[in-house]
């Protein structure tokens, strides 16, 4: 079953690039530590989940393992540098599937998951299609640009 696009709360929007200069509308503290994900995944979904760490690193990570509820911290995390984000970004942009970096490597396997690793900590996360594919429209939509705070 797909996922499809969750509802916005009113008066939300995603995020766009011309946005990035409003940096008046963004919370500078709880929010550069929240996790998120597309707005094509729906609250039923499992998903790819980011969040912006700091200024410098991005973190991905998967909903469904339970770690990211019951012991929050303990969930195997991706971590990226901001630049190292935005190439994997722009790979996906431009592949719209599988989208390998220096620091990324996205494979499929025959069950139709995708696996995500980070080439230097070894770190694996796996998603299926559904998941990969939400994941994805997020980042063909502009959903994941680094924070307009840590924007330079």
């Amino acid at each position: 079953h797909r996922c499809r696009p969750a509802a916005r709360p009113t008066g939300s929007a995603p995020r766009r690039e011309k946005d990035l200069t409003v940096s008046s509308e963004i919370d500078p503290g709880p929010q550069r530590a929240r996790w998120f994900k597309s707005s094509y995944s729906t609250g039923s979904c499992t998903c790819v989940e980011i969040r912006f760490a700091t200024s410098r690193r991005v973190e991905i990570r998967d909903s469904k393992d339970p770690r990211c509820t019951l012991a929050p911290g303990t969930e195997p995390v991706i971590k990226l540098s901001s630049d190292e984000w935005q190439q994997f970004q722009s790979v996906l942009r431009v592949t719209r599937w599988l989208g390998s970096t220096p620091h990324i490597l996205a494979t499929q396997n025959s069950h139709d998951e995708l696996r995500l690793e980070c080439r230097r900590s070894g770190t694996a996360l796996l998603f299926n299609r559904a998941e990969w594919e939400a994941f994805v429209a997020g980042v063909q939509s502009h959903e994941f640009l680094n924070d307009p705070v840590f924007t330079h």
